[in-house]
């Protein structure tokens, strides 16, 4: 059986009051968030028993690089904070936003690949450590 597994995001739940998971109501803001939703729906219809596919939906993935990239919310941060000593707070600081690191989401692409078919196939899983 081939596998595939669609690393979405969870920006398409959008702004949303409380904490959402993979039942809450999406409301993709941005045109990334809108294109992750679309292509979510354009995979999963083709889940069958020759072809198992998952939908996991990242946090915002962090770590390190050959090429670092401080355009990221996480890393950009950092270096905020290496380079003058504080925490640079945009907006008005009461947004909250997931990250996860990336060991952690290989692990949990490897959790997915490894799980039976009929738990998984054709299903949307965002990504939480318990």
């Amino acid at each position: 059986m081939s596998r595939s597994i669609l690393p979405s995001s969870c920006s398409i739940y959008g702004f949303q009051d409380g904490v959402v998971d993979e039942t809450s109501a999406v409301n993709p803001f941005t045109t990334y968030a809108k294109a992750n939703y679309r292509v979510e729906q354009d995979v999963l219809p083709s889940a069958n028993d020759r072809f198992c596919v998952t939908v996991l939906r990242q946090a915002t993935v962090y770590g390190l690089s050959p090429q670092m990239r401080f355009d990221l919310a996480i890393n950009g941060t950092v270096k905020g904070f290496v380079t003058t000593g504080a925490i640079p707070i945009l907006k008005d600081g009461t947004q909250w936003r997931p990250f996860v690191h990336v060991q952690d989401i290989s692990r949990a692409m490897r959790i997915v690949l490894e799980a039976p078919q009929d738990v998984v196939n054709g299903t949307t899983l965002q990504h939480r450590l318990r």
